[in-house]
């Protein structure tokens, strides 16, 4: 389901986060989209940020809401 049909991985480098920021924020347990996946994907976009969430997997806002907020 997460990795078939369109692929945009070769557009990454042309997203304009000036005009679009970027951020993103990835589980350290999500074994779906890992923080090495979200990472290697926000390295392809110019300005873009992404930060692990230690403690938490891949529904994040109802696993720990009180972490999550943190971030």
């Amino acid at each position: 389901m997460y990795f078939g049909g369109w692929d945009g991985r070769d557009r990454m480098k042309d997203i304009d986060t000036k005009k679009c920021p970027v951020y993103m924020l990835t589980g350290e347990y999500d074994w779906s989209n890992t923080p090495a996946m979200s990472q290697a994907t926000c390295d392809k976009i110019p300005g873009g940020k992404h930060q692990a969430m230690k403690g938490l997997g891949h529904f994040p806002a109802t696993e720990n809401p009180k972490v999550f907020v943190g971030y």
